[in-house]
């Protein structure tokens, strides 16, 4: 919420100035709750989702009356963000300029906090910002709005940090999360401003959403009469609710409070036991025939089930319609806890549907056997190019059968393998079978703790291959021995285009600095100047001693 000017008045009457040796303070509004993440950190255990709708509905308000008065504010974050009485404000108008001002031009590497920051700003030091980087930032607050913390926290540089969101990197959905949020918060945030929703929008979706929002809440924090109205409208759509699943319940869903009837008091066991009817409605067979529409419609091309917790009978349900299914090309199941039962049902049915070209299975916990079954379908698929299973902790079993199937598979051309916990057996395989795939373009292997030996291996297989264009290599304790090694690869590619090896310890040991500085340094230098195809080599994170340039003037290189 943005207070206008005679709000203001009234509470100071005029405005107040303090001149403290030629420096002027204005005062201002006392917030009593700090700013907004002090706020979350505090009190993020007490909310409810109407709670964090009602925050970002004013935030996107106050964001909407600034952007009506064409004023971009340039520096929005959850520490600009003050909390009086519940109500936010924004505040900290430091960097914000008027939209016919010139020199709106971008100093958010030196002012800001990049979590925040247009992501166009981290490449172009004179990009002119404009109401949609103010939308990017709010994006970000809104997913700290559904998590409760700061963004990225764990990053501890800032130069890795930028490169990180640079890359497209964003914050993971929260469990819990109504999806229509996430949708909102991920547009918000997309890499390219033109995709980003216009501030009314946001604000009006964000309206929608309070309106809907009833499902999978606990007590509000409070039952004062000022919060009256959320109260009715939250029991009002509750029952609504119940009547559209048909649950029936004989008692009623609040209680009069016998000192003040305008005040309405949440029954804790009443909407608990409301809660547990449909949770049961929806694991019963009605819920499970929503996936005959798999079946029945002949038009449908593209379904996004993420985040909707599907577990076992929902994931296994759908596997069933994949299978009789033959228009489907793209399915989403990111985050729906189907573990490696449900992984053998879809893996059975992809050995079934002739259509599905893009599967997303992600953090799905479908472990080795998933895998194993997974890997066993890929053998006998014709038609599938896209299959992203970061996070399901594969394992070296997992990672062996995956490869083996990159042997046989002749269609599949992005697998995303992160985050699985491959090791050496499962990197070592996986490096054997790109000596023999010829269609993979594009293979994620980061976060794996593949090692030295895996690292010598991939690049011995980068010789071999004509396909990959892409290879993520993040986090996989490669170390410096692997330098050379792909340094000599780089000589001999000619299709690798994007080469990620942050973070892999390339220049901390002895060896580094006494021998290979010399020898390993020249040979990638040499190699970059060599190599004409490659367009991002990532280095960052690395403690690198030296300085790599390229005379390849499409070549970026972080480090």
């Amino acid at each position: 919420m943005v207070p206008n000017n005679n709000d203001i008045k009234q509470k100071f009457h005029q405005f107040k100035f303090i001149d403290n040796y030629g420096h002027y303070n204005m005062i201002l509004e006392y917030a009593n709750e700090g700013t907004l993440r002090e706020y979350l950190k505090i009190n993020f255990t007490k909310l409810q989702w109407t709670d964090k709708l009602y925050i970002a509905k004013e935030l996107a308000h106050g964001l909407l009356f600034l952007h009506n008065k064409e004023i971009i504010h340039r520096d929005l974050h959850s520490k600009n963000i003050l909390i009086h009485q519940r109500q936010p404000k924004i505040t900290d108008f430091g960097l914000s300029k008027q939209m016919n001002e010139n020199s709106s031009t971008s100093s958010s590497i030196i002012h800001g906090m990049p979590a925040y920051i247009e992501p166009k700003c981290f490449i172009d030091h004179k990009y002119k910002r404009d109401k949609r980087s103010d939308v990017y930032s709010l994006g970000v607050i809104l997913w700290e709005i559904s998590s409760g913390r700061p963004p990225f926290q764990t990053f501890k540089s800032r130069d890795s940090l930028v490169i990180h969101i640079f890359q497209g990197n964003r914050e993971e959905p929260i469990e819990g999360t109504p999806s229509q949020y996430i949708e909102l918060y991920k547009k918000c945030w997309d890499n390219n401003p033109d995709n980003r929703p216009e501030t009314s929008e946001i604000f009006n979706d964000i309206k929608q959403l309070v309106l809907n929002e009833t499902f999978d809440q606990h007590d509000p924090i409070d039952t004062s009469s000022e919060n009256s109205e959320v109260s009715l409208s939250h029991q009002y759509n509750i029952n609504a609710l119940a009547n559209s699943l048909e649950i029936t319940t004989s008692s009623p869903l609040y209680l009069t409070d016998t000192n003040n009837s305008n005040t309405l008091i949440r029954n804790n066991s009443i909407i608990g036991n409301l809660r547990k009817e449909t949770i049961e409605f929806f694991n019963q067979p009605k819920f499970l025939e929503a996936f005959e529409v798999l079946c029945k419609n002949s038009t449908l091309t593209s379904l996004d089930l993420r985040f909707k917790n599907l577990r076992t009978e929902g994931g296994k349900a759908l596997a069933d319609a994949l299978c009789n299914n033959n228009t489907l090309t793209s399915l989403e199941l990111c985050s729906n806890k189907l573990g490696s039962e449900v992984g053998k049902a879809l893996a059975d049915a992809l050995c079934k549907n002739s259509t599905l070209t893009s599967f997303n299975l992600r953090d799905n916990k479908l472990g080795p056997e998933g895998g194993k079954a997974l890997a066993d379908a890929l053998c006998k698929n014709l038609t599938l190019t896209s299959l992203n299973l970061y996070g399901n902790n594969l394992g070296s079993e997992g990672g062996k059968a995956l490869a083996y199937a990159l042997c046989k598979n002749s269609t599949l051309t992005s697998l995303n393998l992160g985050f699985n916990n491959l090791k050496l057996e499962g990197g070592k395989a996986l490096a054997n079978a790109l000596c023999k795939n010829s269609t993979l373009k594009e293979l994620n292997l980061r976060y794996n703790n593949l090692g030295t030996e895996v690292g010598k291996a991939l690049a011995d297989a980068l010789c071999k291959n004509t396909s990959l264009t892409s290879l993520g290599l993040r986090y996989n304790e490669l170390g410096s021995e692997v330098v050379k090694a792909l340094a000599d690869a780089l000589c001999k590619n000619n299709t690798l285009k994007t080469l990620d090896l942050s973070y892999n310890k390339l220049g901390l040991t002895n060896f580094i600095i006494k021998f290979f500085k010399q020898s390993g340094c020249r040979a990638l230098a040499d190699a970059l100047c060599k190599n004409s195809t490659l367009t991002f080599l990532n280095l960052s994170g690395n403690s690198l001693s030296f300085n790599l340039e390229s005379n390849n003037p499409n070549l970026e290189i972080f480090q």
